[in-house]
């Protein structure tokens, strides 16, 4: 185990102490930049949906919210803000419109 960053099978996890073992866990944190957020068991969630205060965003392969773009998940397009919020039943500043699930209509 090393300050920061850690992989094992599991996932990846970070750790913020090595000599107390002390890791993140059930939070968000934005680390260099970049927004995670973590289960119960201290690791960084990865390609799945989390909804916090009402809101949807997106944890990429890489666990980092998706931010200002467009993903293609599960057969879908998405367009996420700056804030990493994705952007539902409305036009996107793109000027595409989304339904309320946040999909594309094409």
């Amino acid at each position: 185990t090393k300050l920061g960053w850690n992989q094992n099978p599991t996932g990846w996890w970070y750790c913020t102490d090595v000599q107390n073992g002390y890791f993140y866990e059930n939070c968000w944190k934005l680390i260099d930049g970049q927004w995670f957020s973590f289960n119960g068991d201290g690791y960084a969630k990865s390609n799945q949906w989390e909804k916090y205060k009402e809101k949807w965003y997106y944890l990429r392969a890489d666990c980092s919210m998706a931010l200002s773009e467009w993903l293609w998940i599960d057969n879908e397009c998405y367009c996420f803000n700056k804030d990493g919020v994705m952007y539902e039943n409305c036009i996107t500043p793109d000027g595409y419109k989304v339904d309320e699930t946040g999909a594309w209509i094409h």
